[in-house]
């Protein structure tokens, strides 16, 4: 009679194995974090950029022939695409607000708003808006006295 000899795993290989997936895993959670945080600052600074541009197109293209605008709130974690001159004097039906998380925070040197002249697109300030994350990285947005919108590190 043949008798074949199984070889498998024994529990203290498994264990040696499941012990190293633990620490292995464990280590890679404060890494994965930080990328997130990487990528979703760059997300939303893109938005911001990307939110910065329509009301430029719109207020070029003269879009119910009115001057287009960007307000931000730190405040409040959010930024709105207005339609008028300033903020204060807007109409709010044509708001549209875009939320981001706490974990950022958005700074401008030119007085927490942007509009954007109708026809020329002329831009009301100049200067940077500058996106900062809990961990320190950042994206800063610049507009130009040309009306260029451009993001960097």
């Amino acid at each position: 009679m043949f008798h074949a000899k199984i070889r498998g795993f024994t529990l203290v290989e498994l264990l040696i194995v499941l012990a190293i997936i633990a620490v292995v895993g464990a280590l890679a959670i404060p890494f994965i974090q930080t990328f997130q945080v990487s990528s979703d600052l760059y997300t939303y600074a893109d938005t911001i950029t990307k939110t910065l541009r329509r009301a430029q197109r719109q207020a070029v293209t003269g879009q119910n022939e009115a001057s287009w605008g960007v307000y931000f709130d730190n405040g409040n974690k959010t930024f709105i695409l207005f339609k008028g001159d300033d903020y204060a004097s807007r109409d709010q039906n044509y708001d549209q607000q875009n939320d981001y998380p706490p974990v950022f925070s958005i700074s401008d040197d030119f007085g927490s708003e942007v509009y954007f002249s109708v026809y020329s697109g002329s831009p009301s300030a100049v200067g940077t808006v500058t996106m900062t994350s809990g961990n320190n990285e950042s994206k800063t947005i610049s507009i130009d006295d040309y009306g260029k919108i451009e993001i960097s590190n």
